[in-house]
């Protein structure tokens, strides 16, 4: 549903649709917020805030003879003109924690057990990146993004970037490959 008000979450959150943060509007996750988006998005078109929260889906799929909660929910993405602003934030269990196509500031953000990290073709701002158990990338930059530390670890690929990319004190470990630029 649309969030059409500044709004605030806190405790624990169980997402029952897709949520669209309108333009101009502000969602602000409260610190120790639990989001479980269960197989659903939060598409930001105005500004995410959060900080001391968890984003992920406690949703399985059966795969074969074992059940798994990789990838059961979209993630976040951010919409031209929207803005997310995250300090302290673990995403987990998405099939992409988080797509950029606005602006981004991101303190301390994990992302675990996804298909892919985050994926930027706008721009962000990005201090100690954790990544761990992806199935592809940790980072994709096709737009413009910096970034000063960055934790990879048993990823198919760390970073890959056809963009304008600024990183400095990077560790990637368990990789396929670590850097295709």
């Amino acid at each position: 549903g649309a969030i059409s008000t500044n709004t605030e979450w806190s405790g624990e959150v169980l997402l029952i649709d897709d949520v669209y943060i309108e333009h101009g509007i502000t969602l602000t996750l409260k610190s120790g917020a639990s989001i479980n988006a269960d197989i659903y998005s939060i598409i930001v078109n105005g500004t995410l805030a959060g900080t001391n929260a968890a984003l992920l889906s406690t949703s399985t799929s059966d795969a074969g003879n074992h059940t798994s909660n990789i990838g059961q929910w979209k993630g976040i993405e951010v919409n031209l003109g929207g803005d997310i602003n995250l300090t302290n934030v673990d995403i987990s269990n998405a099939k992409s924690g988080l797509m950029i196509h606005g602006s981004a500031t991101l303190d301390s953000v994990s992302i675990t057990d996804s298909f892919i990290g985050i994926d930027v073709d706008g721009t962000a701002s990005m201090d100690d990146i954790t990544c761990q158990n992806l199935y592809f990338e940790c980072l994709r930059v096709s737009g413009v993004v910096d970034v000063d530390g960055l934790i990879a670890t048993a990823v198919a690929g760390g970073i890959t970037s056809s963009g304008d990319l600024d990183i400095a004190n990077v560790s990637i470990d368990d990789a396929g490959t670590a850097i295709s630029i």
